[in-house]
């Protein structure tokens, strides 16, 4: 059998096999519940030694990262060995580290030993009203935040996985923030921008305060980026750009009406109760603060702001997310999309000729002119021929706008048994432009 990554979400890695029953490792979060990417807070605190500390890179720093230690919390205490030795080497990538006390209880002496003793390289803020804890919304003392040089909340989580709520290992399996620093320093995008991080409960945040009145620059271009473009742009799905300010304002009537209805961004899934429910990884649901400061901007001026606290613009492929596929399945032949109507659904079957059972470990679904494709759900047909396309038996993969490759968590897969075929049903919508797909 040999295992593969075929092109035809994601929601990469979650916790694996623990030691104990109740052991509790990170898992993905929702990136729009984390705040991935708001603008980072203004709010002044200082270092042990009372200087001012500005959250944003300055000079020719190239991203920071804010994390939050203890010195009682057990999981602070092992990973702050690791903490100094990754600050240490991150200093040497244009990264600094600022080190906050997640409880503040600790003296400005115990939070400089604590530093020295570990070997941390950067700055070490000592907090004990939990302001910069609270105006983070942090609620773990083993979170860390990342942010680029535009000020932009680009990760949020824990550092890796070798230590959770009731295991221990000498590995990690995943390192979420040493993968997001990279991806921000190649000005890439985070493929995994928020995870969860087990540590001790901290208080609760209470969130950024918001500004007198948002601003383009400052607020709604990083909700735009964080929750629409992906569709609403040059070769996107949505029927029109939002990766503009002219943009922006010429549709904020439309922008605000669609999101105090809830119909934008779309999702569709039953509203989870917090208390008994995790949610879901991908929710699209605008967070009530995004739909205020989207509204009060609308209704106060459409102020655009200072260019200075734009974001960084956020690239897009047209190519692959996942790595380099080893398998490529492609339709046999190109379909017309009609200009006006209604198209049926487009039911094709690709044998795949594979002479042994294969294991599928990375998937895209890959549309050539995503304008016209509705969704692309991809079952597999076993060598019986028998066609099993419930929603889970043969269910292979799918896309949808904005949402359509994934990657199994290490030692998972789909098995696709030797001499199966590969069955598309694509749905497109015409859109007033005759097209091949």
């Amino acid at each position: 059998m040999k295992s593969i990554t075929l092109a035809v979400l994601t929601l990469t890695m979650s916790s694996t096999a623990l030691a104990a029953p109740q052991a509790e490792g990170p898992i993905p979060r929702s990136a729009s519940r984390a705040g991935i990417g708001r603008l980072v807070p203004e709010i002044t605190v200082t270092d042990v030694d009372g200087d001012p500390v500005d959250l944003a890179p300055v000079g020719d720093e190239r991203a920071t990262v804010i994390a939050l230690t203890s010195t009682t919390c057990p999981l602070s205490l092992k990973f702050a060995p690791l903490l100094g030795r990754l600050s240490t080497a991150d200093a040497a990538r244009g990264v600094r580290w600022i080190f906050v006390d997640a409880t503040g209880s600790d003296t400005v002496r115990e939070c400089r030993d604590f530093a020295s003793e570990h070997g941390f390289t950067g700055t070490v803020v000592h907090d004990p009203k939990l302001a910069l804890t609270w105006a983070l919304s942090c609620s773990s003392s083993a979170e860390s935040v990342v942010v680029d040089r535009q000020g932009t909340i680009r990760y949020r989580g824990c550092v890796d996985d070798r230590y959770g709520l009731g295991y221990a290992r000498d590995e990690p399996r995943i390192t979420p923030l040493q993968d997001a620093l990279t991806a921000v320093l190649a000005d890439r995008e985070v493929l995994v921008p928020a995870m969860t991080a087990p540590g001790c409960e901290v208080a609760p945040g209470q969130g950024r305060p918001s500004e007198d009145t948002p601003t383009y620059h400052g607020t709604i271009s990083r909700i735009m980026q964080a929750n629409c473009i992906q569709c609403h742009r040059t070769g996107g799905a949505g029927p029109f750009e939002l990766d503009t300010a002219d943009a922006v304002l010429a549709n904020a009537t439309m922008i605000k009406r669609v999101v105090n209805r809830g119909t934008m961004p779309p999702w569709f899934a039953t509203t989870p109760d917090e208390e008994d429910h995790a949610g879901f990884v991908n929710d699209a649901r605008l967070l009530p603060s995004d739909v205020e400061a989207l509204t009060r901007w609308v209704d106060e001026g459409r102020p655009l702001g200072e260019p200075s606290d734009a974001p960084l613009p956020r690239e897009f492929t047209s190519s692959w997310s996942i790595e380099e596929p080893e398998l490529v399945v492609r339709l046999p032949r190109p379909i017309s999309i009609k200009a006006e109507g209604e198209m049926p659904y487009q039911d094709i079957d690709v044998p795949l000729g594979n002479e042994e059972d294969l294991w599928v470990t990375e998937w895209e679904v890959l549309p050539t002119d995503r304008s016209v494709v509705h969704h692309v759900l991809v079952f597999i047909v076993g060598p019986d021929g028998r066609r099993r396309f419930g929603p889970t038996d043969g269910f292979l993969a799918a896309y949808v706008p904005g949402n359509g490759h994934m990657t199994y968590q290490e030692g998972a897969g789909k098995r696709i048994p030797a001499g199966s075929t590969m069955h598309f049903q694509i749905h497109y919508t015409p859109n007033g432009r005759a097209t091949t797909e």
